[in-house]
């Protein structure tokens, strides 16, 4: 294998992981701020969205941006997945060794399942705490409801 493609192929397999990464960071800050914020105003709307402002602007931009990049990792993925089939398989065109192929299988499992667990975190949050949450967590929230539900059809192929 040429050097070029190999540093291409181990990029190509750092971003999403790093993405994943900054996506959890993102999440795990906002959650812990909407506990601040519950903390400190209880049940003020306003003053708890004054507390956001302040505190998390920049993971608003993270939770948008990469947020998105994410959800579409994981939906394109999910979406050319075969039903019964484990996500990954429609990555590896080339042939690949078997271990290799168990790597990607386990990589894109992992991702899949960190991204139900702090999508599903984040909409519970969103439940439980409708007026502390942070605006940019609540638009999240129910943004990856809608990307779950539509991932969850195209990959049992219900139409």
């Amino acid at each position: 294998m040429n050097q070029r493609v190999l540093i291409r192929d181990l990029v190509a397999e750092f971003i999403p992981i790093i993405l994943l990464g900054i996506y959890v960071f993102a999440i795990g800050t906002a959650i812990w701020s909407t506990f601040l914020a519950v903390d400190l105003c209880h049940t003020n709307a306003a003053c708890a969205q004054n507390f956001h402002a302040r505190r998390i602007e920049g993971i608003n931009v993270i939770l948008n941006v990469v947020g998105g990049l994410v959800s579409a990792l994981v939906v394109a993925e999910l979406a050319i997945t075969q039903p019964g089939q484990l996500p990954s398989a429609q990555i590896l065109r080339k042939r690949v060794s078997k271990s290799a192929k168990q790597v990607m299988t386990v990589v894109s499992l992992g991702f899949i399942i960190v991204w139900l667990v702090c999508g599903a975190a984040s909409l519970i949050i969103y439940v439980l705490y409708p007026n502390a949450i942070p605006a940019a967590l609540s638009e999240f929230a129910k943004a990856w409801l809608g990307l779950a539900l539509a991932s969850a059809y195209s990959y049992l192929g219900i139409r």
